[in-house]
């Protein structure tokens, strides 16, 4: 046994962290747990810097000093470029980078990305310089329960490394409009670990701290960190187009909730569920059709709309993405070319209409127009929007509220007022329908 943890230990210090391939295993003896961090950390450090504002504060020997230190950053290329938070430099002045050994640098901003929180940074030196820097690894290689390092400049108080594990991935952030797929970790994160480095033990970049989940303000063990698998995607835009570049995919989708996982007789809450196909859009033009549920892209896993958005935000315009859905109660794979970004507004001309029919008296619905879709914030293409139940006895029926967007009745779509009629004319016994409250799916079903 002692033979076997002296090999390990040696196999331990001697590995080239940048390129190696280290099987993952659990410590089994008290020696295996002494092992140091040292080796990676000393490799990676030096590419973990220190970002601060350069104020137009005057000292007594007048001269311009550093006021502020807004947080970390981290070098991902050999001549410079730094990737670190939005709100880290935002406001900033003058950026200033300061690295572990003291020495320091003004840099510039190519690019932010505001829904990311990222921005893309570059050193301003004179000559060609090269520049220590830690590589990415894909972060769709981390599991929970991975051993994490998290190193930054927390409260400004200089370069602090802190160890824990991988806590959870494609964690949401509650109440997070934008960006919503995080690594979480339990390594300490403070205020000032924004934009420092996240790595694993092959000493590579899996994210950027970015923000935490604490009541206090500080440190409660809940850190979400930006993974590489996205960083890497804003890097390359803003170098190469000066600008983060999302594609068109063209499709209202819904987490699947019990309803639908019951409808579709599915054996999981995971996936995505296609309310609506958009008209001239990829989804549309190869195949994607309302009712599809979306699993996987390139054989990763989707589990909610959060993830989709991740997966294909990951993605540039005339990528070429497979599709695994299930359809009808079988799995397919459909191939989508993603499109360029677009804002596609529907042209339909307003009609809003009181029913004032029977069971349907004083129901006042609405189509979708820009101007409605804006009034209740609905983001569905297709449908009949509830502008007023007046307490109609079909509203009562099915439950209906003010901002319900009707997408389909008795399995016939709805895209206007004389759709929604002619198929209430031909039901003879009742109803069911679907329709999304907010940005939840939802059924009805009522028979008279």
């Amino acid at each position: 046994m002692k033979t076997i943890i002296t090999t390990i230990l040696i196999s331990f210090l001697f590995i080239n962290f940048a390129n190696a391939n280290i099987t993952k295993t659990t410590p089994t003896s008290f020696a295996d747990l002494q092992l140091s961090f040292a080796p990676i950390v000393k490799k990676v450090s030096p590419a973990v810097v220190n970002i601060y504002s350069l104020n137009s504060g005057i000292t007594s020997d007048e001269k311009k000093r550093i006021e502020n230190s807004l947080g970390s950053g981290v070098v991902v290329k050999s001549e410079g470029l730094i990737i670190t938070n939005n709100h880290v430099i935002k406001n900033a002045d003058q950026i200033v980078i300061l690295f572990n050994d003291k020495r320091q640098y003004r840099a510039e901003i190519l690019g932010i990305d505001e829904t990311t929180d990222l921005a893309v940074l570059k050193i301003l030196t004179s000559d060609s310089e090269v520049f220590p820097y830690i590589e990415m690894a894909d972060s769709e290689a981390v599991q929970v329960g991975d051993l994490a390092l998290a190193i930054g400049n927390p409260f400004g108080i200089g370069q602090t490394v802190t160890m824990g594990i991988i806590s959870a991935v494609s964690r949401e952030r509650v109440n997070s409009a934008g960006f919503n797929s995080y690594i979480q970790t339990d390594a300490a994160i403070n205020p000032g670990n924004s934009g420092g480095a996240l790595i694993n033990i092959d000493g590579r970049l899996i994210g950027v701290p970015t923000t935490i989940i604490s009541n206090s303000g500080k440190n409660s063990g809940i850190g979400l960190a930006t993974p590489t698998r996205m960083i890497e995607k804003v890097v390359m835009s803003i170098v190469d187009e000066g600008e983060v570049i999302r594609p068109l995919f063209g499709a209202i989708l819904t987490d699947v909730n019990s309803n639908i996982k019951n409808q579709k007789k599915l054996s999981s809450l995971d996936g995505v569920y296609v309310v609506q196909v958009v008209p001239d859009t990829p989804a549309e033009e190869y195949g994607i059709k309302p009712g599809d549920v979306i699993y996987q892209i390139d054989d990763l896993a989707v589990s909610d709309n959060d993830e989709f958005n991740f997966r294909i935000d990951s993605f540039y315009p005339n990528d070429e993405i497979e599709v695994s859905l299930i359809r009808n109660g079988k799995q397919e794979k459909v191939n989508v070319i993603l499109g360029e970004p677009s804002n596609i507004l529907s042209e339909s001309v307003i009609n809003t209409s009181i029913i004032n029919k029977g069971y349907l008296k004083d129901l006042e619905i609405a189509e979708l127009i820009p101007s409605i879709k804006k009034e209740y914030n609905l983001t569905a293409e297709k449908g009949i929007v509830i502008v007023d139940p007046n307490n109609s006895d079909l509203a009562n029926k099915l439950g209906l509220k003010k901002g319900d967007v009707i997408l389909d009745v008795n399995s016939a779509e709805v895209s206007s007022v004389s759709d929604f009629m002619s198929v209430l004319d031909h039901a003879k016994s009742g109803i069911s329908l679907n329709f999304m409250r907010g940005s939840s799916f939802m059924s009805a079903t009522a028979r008279w």
